[in-house]
């Protein structure tokens, strides 16, 4: 699992935590994680306990994969958690989900989304990448930027060698409904 998902650096928790929730639903866990583990009463009869002992392993293995995707700073702030739910709960408190924090991380996206320009030695398959992972990044946040403007954006800042390319798109293609995908 080390090294299968990206290290959890608390930066990109929404790309994580969806990560993480397929991971979940493929391991039959997400249950667990979402709704913990039911208490046993004291007259429960042997298939509960059964079950019991079957929502408790699939518990340790939702902790087990959290355990495997974070940091050993992040490690610290989750390992005296009981359940995967816990776990999943400090970490959705600390690192995501919460209006304030994207609003934060937003404000730093913008500016560096707005000052990003293609590399000399990158390629234009890398930047639009890069561009793209940016605007993912601000869609996490739940900012609204249009295709159009990312359009723009690539044909606004590739290299100059890249001049010619930029001028026959512009000529050539109606770019109102031009999608990034054929860009």
């Amino acid at each position: 699992m080390q090294g299968s998902v990206p290290i959890f650096d608390g930066k990109v928790f929404d790309d994580w935590h969806i990560k993480m929730q397929a991971i979940f639903g493929f391991r039959d866990v997400a249950e667990v994680v979402s709704e913990g583990v039911a208490k046993l009463s004291l007259k429960t009869i042997e298939e509960e306990k059964k079950n019991h002992k079957a929502q408790l392993k699939l518990d340790s293995k939702a902790k087990y994969l959290i355990y495997q995707c974070v940091m050993p700073k992040i490690f610290n702030k989750i390992s005296k958690a009981a359940t995967a739910k816990e776990v999943w709960e400090i970490l959705v408190k600390t690192y995501g989900e919460k209006d304030k924090n994207k609003k934060v991380r937003l404000q730093t996206l913008w500016p560096r989304f707005e000052f990003l320009t293609m590399d000399e030695s990158e390629t234009v398959i890398d930047y639009c990448n890069k561009i793209q992972e940016h605007v993912n990044a601000m869609r996490a946040c739940k900012s609204t930027i249009s295709d159009q403007s990312i359009m723009d954006k690539i044909l606004k800042t590739l290299q100059p060698r890249f001049d010619h390319v930029v001028v026959a798109i512009e000529e050539t293609h109606d770019l109102e409904t031009m999608e990034i995908e054929e860009l």
